[in-house]
């Protein structure tokens, strides 16, 4: 689905005011947001992940003291 940038931009903003940690800032990265693959570091190295992405977001969160109460 693609929305107007503007209306990505007011969304964003709108969760910044609710206490989200996002802005409108962010849409480029949501715009253009990297896509990376670990395949070769498992299938060629062996390298077992310790988190997954979701794991890896919450571990951010902690650690930079994010999450209202």
């Amino acid at each position: 689905m693609t929305l107007p940038v503007g209306l990505v931009k007011a969304g964003l903003q709108v969760a910044k005011w609710s206490g989200k940690p996002t802005g409108p800032e962010q849409v480029n990265f949501l715009r253009y947001r990297p896509v990376l693959s670990n395949r070769r570091l498992k299938e060629e190295f062996g390298y077992s992940l310790a988190k997954t992405s979701a794991e890896t977001f919450e571990y951010f969160i902690e650690c930079n003291g994010l999450r209202k109460p």
